[in-house]
């Protein structure tokens, strides 16, 4: 029983290190790169989606996007990139939408056609191959909300500070029990008492001779 409970406990202490590690870099990532167009983890880029604009085929509202870093010139109709708008209503924001023709001019120079699926309606500026930040991969669905948490001091708290925590104070009891059982643990050179005893030898009764009267 007791091999078992500490099989169990070996197992919950793995567990909640390995949780406690992805918590951290997830944080590190999120707060580093999550919505910053100018940065990026190992060739991609997290944005939180702000509108419906392609909520009819790909994404919504509160889902993460991960972008990958691309050559525009290998991108085709149909894709879904994110680039950074030169619309004036919108300048400088960065939108996904999915590409609808692509535009070579005599230079060799690229541009998109880009639209969102939900109203089907062009984007009123051309995107140059620039502008292109990544193309789309996968959603987090709602990923955004759970992020948005993470970067306040509450979340922070409750899904790092916490889990740290009770990872160094668990790991500090089983070092005060390994502690506690070498103490316990009789010390090399230490002398034992035998348990037994050698037996008193036994004196043999002197024969004594008596002189008999003749």
């Amino acid at each position: 029983m007791n091999k078992f409970w500490r099989g169990l406990q070996n197992a919950f202490l793995v567990l909640l290190a390995v949780a406690t590690i992805l918590m951290v870099l997830v944080t590190l990532v999120t707060v580093a790169t999550v919505d910053k167009a100018d940065r990026s983890f190992l060739g991609f880029r997290f944005y939180t989606v702000l509108s419906d604009s392609m909520k009819a085929t790909d994404f919504a509202a509160g889902d993460v996007i991960v972008v990958q870093e691309v050559n525009p010139d290998t991108l085709q109709e149909g894709q879904i990139i994110s680039f950074i708008s030169r619309d004036p209503l919108r300048y400088g924001e960065t939108v996904t939408h999915k590409i609808r023709t692509k535009l070579t001019d005599e230079n060799g120079y690229t541009r998109f056609i880009t639209y969102g699926t939900t109203k089907g309606n062009n984007d009123s500026v051309p995107v140059d191959a620039a502008d292109v930040l990544g193309v789309y991969r996968l959603r987090i669905p709602k990923g955004g909300y759970f992020f948005k948490f993470l970067s306040t001091p509450t979340g922070f708290v409750l899904c790092v500070i916490l889990p740290l925590g009770a990872l160094i104070i668990w790991q500090a009891a089983v070092c005060i029990e390994e502690i506690k059982k070498l103490r316990r643990k009789p010390q090399k050179g230490e002398q034992t008492q035998d348990s037994g005893t050698d037996e008193p030898s036994q004196e043999q009764p002197k024969e004594v001779q008596h002189e008999g009267n003749e």
